[in-house]
């Protein structure tokens, strides 16, 4: 067994980090004053750590510290969650899905 970690329950802060949103369902960066499409080996899909949104590797240029989702290390956020972070506690990030700010450009 070579290199295989054994699986363990995942901690209480773990389980409250939001659901990735699916590649598949992301053709373009989903900040609303970006959009760009993502274009295969030229503009990559990344992960936002705090809301789980896709967004291209320029809005998601900041890295934050989350202890409150099992984040020891700083890891890659969207604007809005870098920006809203410290004001905003991130378990409203998670269940909201993306960072409010960006409700009034976003057809809910």
């Amino acid at each position: 067994s070579m290199g295989l970690e054994p699986t363990r329950a995942p901690t209480d802060e773990e389980r409250l980090r939001p659901q990735w949103i699916s590649n598949s369902d992301a053709p373009v960066c989903s900040n609303p004053s970006c959009g760009l499409p993502f274009i295969l080996f030229v503009r990559h899909r990344h992960h936002c750590r705090a809301c789980g949104g896709i967004f291209c590797d320029d809005c998601t240029a900041d890295r934050v510290t989350m202890p409150s989702l099992g984040y020891k290390t700083p890891q890659r956020v969207c604007h809005g969650c870098a920006s809203g972070g410290t004001r905003l506690p991130l378990t409203a990030l998670a269940r909201t899905g993306h960072h409010p700010s960006w409700r009034a450009t976003r057809n809910e």
